[in-house]
């Protein structure tokens, strides 16, 4: 067994059922932004994984799921097609699986979802992945956390709900350093996630940029072609280190 053989297997066995696919690679994967606890920056998170995308060369479809504020809609403005969806029923989940089918197989697709709203989201998972599917695409959900254990105590039932999905956890860094992480990282799910490598810790989003998408509602693409000498400072700093956190989908 070679190396990069045996790395995928340990790291497979190490989550079980949210093993590594192997799927063709034509089609780019469906990221989902999902968190069973609200305000950890689902929509901060893809904001920024939106904007590596676009400098990697991939325009991704934009999805903002959040039904009490549009964070992506606000930001991008006529930048990029974003799809205003209500995750909050199941009419949602359908027109979100209406979205992957018709998306062309180049462009990733990018969802930011609600807060909460676990058990609507776990019951009609599966129309997701069937659309994912019957498209060729996978399905990650990237699921940023804070220091509270209910940040993370979702992830067994979305493990249940979508076996085919391939699941990371984020933790952020203005909610504290990976080692702050201190009951996550001694429990059963977080040596798990650790081993397996499926945790991501993306670098502090510098103030200025932050206000610019909150305040300002600018997405980070307009700050690097628009913002203040400031502002395009702390973006220039800021994105190498936060790049490198998502490389692993950049391609």
């Amino acid at each position: 067994m070679s190396d990069t053989s045996r790395t995928t297997t340990t790291r497979s066995a190490a989550l079980g059922s949210t093993a590594m696919s192997r799927t063709p690679q034509e089609a780019q994967p469906v990221f989902l932004f999902y968190s069973g606890k609200g305000g950890v920056a689902k929509s901060t998170e893809a904001l920024k994984f939106n904007y590596h995308c676009i400098k990697a060369g991939k325009v991704p479809t934009l999805a903002d799921a959040d039904f009490i504020v549009q964070d992506l809609i606000l930001a991008h403005h006529q930048e990029q097609d974003c799809h205003p969806i209500k995750l909050s029923e199941e009419d949602g989940f359908t027109a979100l699986a209406d979205v992957i089918a018709s998306t062309q197989a180049g462009s990733p697709i990018i969802v930011s979802c609600p807060g909460g709203q676990a058990e609507i989201f776990n019951d009609n998972a599966p129309v997701i992945l069937i659309a994912a599917r019957n498209a060729g695409r996978r399905v990650i959900v990237m699921s940023p956390m804070d220091l509270h254990v209910n940040s993370y105590s979702h992830v067994p039932e979305v493990e249940q709900a979508m076996p085919e999905a391939e699941i990371y956890l984020v933790r952020p860094r203005w909610f504290g350093r990976p080692e702050q992480f201190v009951a996550f990282n001694a429990s059963q799910l977080g040596k798990r996630y650790l081993a397996a490598e499926r945790v991501i810790d993306v670098p502090l989003m510098p103030a200025a940029l932050a206000r610019a998408f909150k305040d300002g509602e600018h997405s980070l693409h307009w700050i690097e072609l628009n913002g203040s000498g400031g502002e395009k400072a702390s973006l220039e700093a800021w994105r190498e280190k936060s790049r490198r956190a998502y490389a692993r989908f950049l391609g």
